[in-house]
């Protein structure tokens, strides 16, 4: 079964760079991709309505697939599951890019392949607003504790980010709204106290890091 959705706005800024349907959304490839792993890919898009992100789930982990089925709840690809919980967590008052297209393959309920499209997201991430030398001190601060206020809010919401709740996945505008990206790994449960310390160090510990670097 493949499933395959595009907002009407941005039909033609797809049909530009060659994509009309799920399939050519899957097999597009250009250049350099702007970030890689073993299982997915994200592309830039430049198309006259702007730039665009074309994320791509070549494949979903057999590992993933089975510990869903053994926990009784429906399989999905990354791409799937990243925009089902952007849209739950959108109705908590979180805010994300705009969604543009999307679509899947699944074999018998199983997912195979998944892509989405989304716009640019707005602002700087917080990491780089904290990395940053030309950044004040005082920006940097506020920088940090808008981070930290919102990993907070997503806690006390019984929000489970796990691991990721990197500052490389806060971004933050110019009128302090935050952005938040790559949330596929969310769970919603309580997060215990312990968990809540240890995600609050890890945000403060890639700050440092960040700064490090720089």
């Amino acid at each position: 079964m493949i499933e395959w959705h595009v907002e009407d706005k941005w039909r033609s800024a797809l049909q530009e760079v060659g994509i009309d349907d799920f399939q050519s959304a899957l097999a597009y490839a250009s250049g350099t991709p702007a970030s890689r792993k073993s299982h997915s890919q994200t592309w830039r898009l430049k198309t006259s309505q702007g730039n665009l992100f074309l994320k791509q789930d070549t494949s979903t982990q057999l590992k993933n697939i089975l510990r869903n089925l053994i926990r009784f709840r429906k399989p999905l690809a990354c791409t799937q599951k990243e925009r089902r919980n952007m849209e739950r967590l959108t109705k908590l008052g979180f805010n994300f890019a705009e969604v543009v297209a999307y679509g899947g393959k699944s074999h018998l309920g199983i997912p195979d392949t998944a892509v989405m499209v989304t716009c640019p997201v707005p602002g700087r991430a917080i990491e780089d607003i904290w990395a940053d030398k030309d950044v004040t001190e005082a920006r940097r601060l506020e920088a940090r504790d808008i981070g930290l206020k919102t990993l907070a809010r997503l806690q006390d919401l019984d929000c489970d980010w796990q691991r990721d709740c990197k500052p490389e996945h806060f971004f933050l505008t110019e009128d302090n709204r935050v952005f938040l990206i790559d949330v596929e790994s969310m769970h919603f449960r309580r997060v215990p106290d312990k968990k809540r310390a240890m995600q609050t160090a890890r945000f403060l510990k890639l700050l440092e890091k960040a700064e490090k670097r720089a």
